[in-house]
């Protein structure tokens, strides 16, 4: 454990060097939030809102959801594509450690610094400008948890876009269908229940729907402890599939001689 502990350490020490230019990056993420913030303003304000959510806790959600979407959006294949691109890839495997566990604990140490340096200056000007809701104790407490799965379960679905560069060599168009997916499903933009329609059902039950709903919700206070039943089954098994395609990967380039 301390190993991936140093190695998330070191590439939080590498980004370091960015931290002005990802202030910059917060502000422009910032600036969109604001736009999310009057839309729902202007949508819910006549009605007093939409279902169980008052016009004010819809503004709050999407100011919340921006703030998080800085913390479980990791880039793109999680740099595995270059990886193989370069042929790295070969060298990395080689090492004596678990390859799914290295780079979960190098971009564990990337999304800590976004976490620092995009979330939480985010959150403050939000603080100053939107409002903001102190979540009791408990809710903290469970908050932390549903971020972590979040984390975690965002970090499995690009690892799974990245590691896919061993068949195709190029993962653009995987990533452009995860980020369109977590645009509509993980709750950036609207509640995941307010979907409607057989596809609202199927999004709700997706992993991308256990990003950012379940911490958004209990934010707000909207919850019970069965929000956290899919983030835990989806955190299982895509650690199990991400496990299965590198052991794939990893044959697969033995065979073919890398």
């Amino acid at each position: 454990m301390r190993l991936y502990y140093l190695i998330a350490q070191k590439n939080y020490r590498i980004n370091l060097q960015y931290r002005f230019t990802q202030l910059i990056n917060a502000f422009g993420s910032a600036l969109f939030g604001y736009i999310m913030v009057f839309v729902w303003q202007a949508a819910a304000k006549q009605k007093g809102g939409f279902g169980e959510f008052t016009t004010t806790d819809l503004m709050l959600w999407v100011a919340f959801a921006q703030i998080l979407f800085n913390f479980v959006y990791p880039k793109a294949g999680l740099g595995i594509q270059l990886s193989v691109r370069s042929g790295n890839i070969s060298l990395e495997f080689l090492r004596p450690i678990n390859y799914f566990c290295y780079v979960m604990a190098r971009e564990t140490g990337r999304q800590v610094y976004n976490l620092v340096y995009r979330c939480i200056p985010i959150l403050i000007l939000y603080s100053l400008t939107v409002g903001y809701k102190i979540p009791s104790l408990k809710s903290i407490f469970l908050l932390i948890i549903a971020m972590m799965l979040g984390e975690y379960i965002s970090l499995c679905l690009c690892y799974i876009v990245g590691i896919t560069a061993l068949w195709t060599t190029d993962v653009r168009w995987s990533h452009l269908l995860y980020f369109s997916i977590l645009n509509v499903a993980s709750g950036v933009m609207i509640p995941v229940s307010f979907i409607p329609g057989l596809i609202g059902k199927v999004l709700y039950y997706s992993p991308w729907a256990c990003l950012l709903n379940p911490s958004c919700r209990i934010f707000l206070g909207v919850y019970n402890l069965t929000i956290f039943v899919l983030p835990i089954f989806w955190s299982i098994a895509l650690t199990f599939t991400c496990l299965l395609l590198t052991k794939i990967g990893k044959r697969k380039l033995e065979v073919q001689g890398g």
